[in-house]
């Protein structure tokens, strides 16, 4: 009697244990699960963010490709008001006009070229974001591929 004693006290000792050992891996594995949910939940975020940069980077091609066709027209309008008023007689206030118009357009051809310029910049710096943020999203999949 002593003996099966000690044996149903061993096996419920055991039974203990493992059921201690069961909820603790339990614990691990909700912890895991909810750590693989909230770095799928990033990388779906990265993923949008990249293609809200891939529309911005679109966006600023199309507004350069605008502004220098506007440019371009304003240049061949303005060459061809000049070869027009070269081949026929005008007054001093006219050339004066002219000039001053020229001054204007040379100073919108700045600013166009500015703007151009700082276009660039921009689209340089969403190009670079994008390009950080699918190397971020790679390695995001990378580590969740090493994790499973």
């Amino acid at each position: 009697a002593e003996s099966s004693t000690k044996t149903a006290l061993e096996l419920e000792r055991k039974v203990k244990n493992l059921t201690a050992q069961l909820k603790a891996a339990s614990g691990d594995l909700d912890e895991a699960a909810q750590h693989e949910v909230s770095r799928q939940s990033d990388t779906e975020k990265l993923k949008q963010e990249i293609e809200m940069q891939q529309m911005d980077i679109l966006s600023l091609q199309k507004q350069l490709g605008d502004a220098i066709a506007e440019d371009s027209a304003l240049r061949m309008e303005k060459d061809e008001e000049i070869e027009k008023m070269q081949h026929r007689m005008v007054s001093k206030h006219e050339v004066e006009l002219a000039k001053q118009d020229t001054v204007a357009l040379q100073n919108k051809n700045a600013e166009l070229r500015r703007q151009i310029s700082d276009q660039d910049d921009t689209l340089r710096f969403k190009l670079k974001t994008a390009t950080d943020l699918e190397m971020q999203l790679s390695e995001a999949s990378n580590m969740w591929h090493a994790a499973t």
